[in-house]
């Protein structure tokens, strides 16, 4: 279930300019050209889910880069995580367990 919720997702990160999470919503609806909305969440460090509400708009923006934002790579990928019971774990790291909580609850 939380693979279907985050098929049409991608993960984002803008190389050598920190321009801000308002910003870079900003940018995104005319970079891409989107027909609908998307969804934003900020992972820190530059590193941003952005869930597309059209397959369309999702796969413009996963095939028709290379991407420029205020002259810096944005770089795309989807989001390809697959929880299964084979593959899940469990990780001490002070600072994972809000993202858990946050972000995965999310999607």
């Amino acid at each position: 279930m939380l693979h279907k919720r985050r098929s049409n997702t991608l993960i984002i990160k803008l190389w050598g300019r920190n321009i801000g999470f308002k910003s870079l919503c900003g940018k995104l609806p005319n970079l891409w050209k989107l027909k609908e909305g998307v969804q934003v969440v900020d992972l820190e460090r530059n590193f941003y889910f952005v869930r597309f509400n059209n397959r369309q708009d999702y796969m413009h923006a996963l095939t028709n880069g290379p991407w420029i934002v205020f002259g810096h790579s944005l770089t795309v990928e989807p989001s390809t995580l697959r929880a299964t019971k084979s593959n899940l774990s469990w990780c001490g790291c002070r600072s994972l367990n809000y993202y858990m909580n946050t972000m995965i609850g999310a999607y």
